[in-house]
């Protein structure tokens, strides 16, 4: 079987993460929803936002590593999409 390589930040390969999850959802407003008249109303913010749901276990490296592409505004990732076992690339924030 082939290595899949989950995640890259900014060009360096992160380790072969516990748990990994990415999805892609539409993002809609508040005023969403279903109109007194009974039809449903979708308004739509941003198409395609990419969530990506990711456990390591790290050494304190990493750790360190992972702290710092938290501090950065936005990172460049490329991605294993499981919906088309491709990689897919975004522009992204980081939780820890």
């Amino acid at each position: 079987m082939a290595f899949i390589q989950y995640l890259t930040f900014d060009g360096e390969d992160l380790p072969e993460p516990d748990s990994y999850e990415a999805s892609m959802e539409d993002v809609e407003a508040d005023s969403s929803g279903e109109t007194k008249a009974g039809t449903t109303q979708r308004d739509v913010v941003c198409f395609g936002v990419h969530t990506i749901s990711v456990s390591f276990t790290v050494t304190a490296k990493w750790l360190k590593k992972l702290t710092a592409y938290k501090q950065q505004s936005k990172i460049v990732v490329e991605f294993f999409d499981m919906e088309t076992a491709e990689t897919a690339s975004a522009e992204i924030y980081l939780r820890l």
